[in-house]
């Protein structure tokens, strides 16, 4: 869901998902407005699913759920709720790195159609990142170990704090985010199985 926190119909969405929104692709928008005007947001909420297809505005659970293929929690006879039988998969979820060289790495990504669109944010308080270079040091190796080249990259901040939004062919299975040679480290990786 892309969205904004004055929003009040995301907020709805959120308190309708209740701790469930954690599964929930999150974008807030007013902090990565590349990320949003890419996606070509227009208004909030939007919400995008694996075929291209897009929503805008408030939807409500029962039409979400029809448009995901998710299901919703049902009522146990314990009282409480159970899942039903299909997952939500959380491919993509945010992940960090060890912070080697008092550099921290972070990602997640979407998956847009025939792309993985990665969001990469690179943080430090000591270290000069003027000399990175995204072409060069971030690739996304596929289960069968090859290095795939972004086909894009776009970058936002300067100094001490790097985002770039990275797009790369979809791939199924495994995927695994290498950045090459940043701050004395000569690999990191983060990997969604």
């Amino acid at each position: 869901m892309y969205g904004a926190e004055w929003c009040a119909h995301c907020q709805n969405e959120k308190k309708a998902f209740g701790d469930s929104f954690r599964y929930v692709q999150y974008i807030e928008c007013p902090k990565h407005p590349a990320r949003c005007i890419e996606a070509g947001v227009n208004g909030y909420p939007t919400w995008t699913f694996s075929g291209g297809k897009k929503l805008e505005g408030e939807q409500g659970l029962e039409k979400l759920v029809a448009e995901s293929g998710c299901a919703l929690p049902t009522a146990s006879s314990s009282g409480g709720t159970q899942e039903s039988s299909v997952a939500v998969s959380r491919r993509g979820e945010l992940k960090t790195d060890a912070g080697e060289g008092n550099v921290t790495v972070d990602a997640e990504f979407v998956e847009e159609g025939d792309e993985l669109v990665f969001t990469i944010n690179i943080n430090t308080h000591s270290e000069d990142l003027s000399a990175f270079s995204p072409e060069r040091q971030i690739a996304l190796q596929d289960g069968q170990a090859n290095m795939i080249n972004p086909t894009a990259i776009q970058q936002e901040g300067s100094g001490h704090h790097l985002e770039f939004i990275a797009r790369f062919p979809k791939i199924e299975g495994a995927a695994k985010l290498v950045v090459t040679d940043l701050a004395g480290v000569s690999m990191r990786e983060l990997v969604w199985p």
